[in-house]
């Protein structure tokens, strides 16, 4: 994946890992991004355990980035980093630039049948009751800025179907690529997106 003509900006680019993922798994992608002329960034917060509490130290994450670029950050979220991709967008769009999210299963989450495992990730198996209720009925929400949910049918983990931006405008695109979920980080098509 080496692109030896960088047209990067150098501006910053956060990479969040999937569910019980780390910055080891996102490794190749980070090593691309920064090769072809941005700034890379894993997410460090060790293995992805779900946890909501998460969320506050990623947005104090994309602040302390903003600070030291002084530009705004993009993001790209593999499955469950993706879901916490868009909440930060949501809660602070002046920072960022634009989310890039890789099989995340943002949508229809609030479904009785697909809205189970997102609870029982995001409360460790504690159950619904532990689960804020507006963070979860604000999942499927697009933030308010450029937004490419990339999916593929052959996904394997979870269903294609809730990866994708409930609607297409001039912000929020979705963009099929073939491939497994586990491979989407280091997926040709991916990185060529």
């Amino acid at each position: 994946f080496s692109n030896n003509n960088k047209s990067g900006d150098g501006h910053p680019v956060l990479v969040l890992p999937g569910f019980m993922a780390t910055d080891v798994s996102t490794s190749p992608l980070r090593a691309f991004i920064k090769n072809i002329g941005y700034t890379s960034y894993g997410w460090g917060a060790g293995r992805n355990y779900a946890n909501e509490v998460y969320l506050d130290m990623l947005l104090e994450k994309v602040e302390d980035i903003f600070l030291t670029h002084r530009t705004k950050v993009s993001i790209i979220g593999w499955s469950l980093g993706g879901v916490f991709a868009r909440e930060i967008g949501k809660r602070k769009p002046n920072l960022i630039r634009q989310i890039i999210t890789l099989g995340s299963p943002f949508a229809g989450v609030t479904e009785p049948n697909n809205a189970m495992w997102l609870y029982e990730l995001l409360t460790d198996g504690r159950g619904t009751e532990d689960v804020d209720p507006e963070l979860l009925r604000g999942i499927p929400d697009p933030a308010p800025l450029p937004t490419t949910a990339i999916y593929s049918k052959e996904d394997g983990v979870v269903p294609w179907e809730t990866c994708m931006e409930a609607i297409e405008d001039d912000l929020h695109q979705n963009i099929q690529v073939r491939g497994s979920h586990l491979g989407l980080g280091v997926n040709p098509s991916v990185m060529e997106i």
